[in-house]
């Protein structure tokens, strides 16, 4: 009995995987998506007519098994594979994360000479972040720059050439640290960000009118779209209404128990 598990989703590569799988004979194709599915997200987005029961050559493959993160992927799969399993079990992803953050009781530091301004920059989100930073005054802050693991020396570089303020580079600090003494923490399409609203951060999210936003638009965080509403935000106090909402959405329960969950349905597979 061979099974193939991948975290690829939709990608196009993807697709290429099932169909060699399928032509190995595979039994289970299992699929757990490892980032926040958005139709935004042109890349990702796939529909009900890629897909065929008979399987034939003409169509793409798909797995038999599908493992969600929240309950937002769940509805939107149920809607297109209404006779797949599919399980909510969670976030794997922030299980093997390299530094830890807790829940932020936001006591001011009166002591702090700057404000600090720390920026959570995803693959593709940049030209987005940096419109909105160039538009404001941000003279009474200290701008950290935190970069996605892939995208480390193209995210710095871009930054460099473009940013019209100075920055620290995240990797030159301790992550952990960085989150706790940050008074505010601007991202534009990466999960940490939803992760960190969840935990009670100053949290907010940017994406300039010009660019597509890879995420849902929506109002479960506050957002600006101009350098004007970033000024507004950085005024005052960011409350997150929508906690057990973010999280039931995108991380079903968000408590580290994931690979329990996972393991115990392999196991009966």
């Amino acid at each position: 009995q061979k099974t193939l598990l991948t975290v690829t989703f939709f990608f196009p590569q993807s697709r290429v995987q099932y169909y060699y799988a399928r032509k190995a004979n595979v039994k289970n194709i299992i699929n757990y998506n490892h980032a926040i599915y958005t139709e935004q997200n042109i890349f990702w987005n796939f529909n009900k007519d890629d897909f065929s029961p008979k399987k034939t050559s003409y169509y793409s493959p798909q797995p038999d098994i599908f493992f969600c993160k929240g309950k937002q992927d769940f509805k939107r799969l149920k809607k297109i594979f209404k006779n797949e399993k599919i399980y909510l079990i969670g976030d794997l992803k922030t299980e093997i994360r390299p530094f830890t953050f807790k829940k932020q009781n936001r006591k001011s530091n009166k002591f702090k000479r700057n404000k600090v301004l720390t920026i959570l920059a995803g693959e593709t989100d940049w030209g987005s972040i940096v419109k909105i930073l160039n538009q404001c005054d941000l003279n009474n802050f200290t701008i950290h720059v935190e970069s996605h693991p892939r995208q480390r020396k193209k995210t710095f570089q871009f930054f460099k050439n473009n940013l019209k303020k100075d920055f620290v580079w995240g990797a030159s600090i301790d992550k952990t640290k960085l989150l706790k003494n940050s008074d505010f923490i601007i991202f534009g399409d990466t999960q940490l960000g939803v992760e960190l609203a969840i935990k009670n951060f100053n949290v907010i999210r940017v994406y300039e009118n010009e660019f597509i936003p890879q995420y849902d638009t929506n109002n479960e965080i506050p957002t600006a779209c101009n350098g004007s509403k970033l000024q507004q935000l950085l005024r005052k106090k960011i409350t997150h209404k929508k906690v057990k909402q973010l999280e039931k959405n995108y991380f079903y329960k968000y408590d580290n128990k994931a690979n329990l969950r996972l393991q115990k349905i392999l196991d009966k597979i």
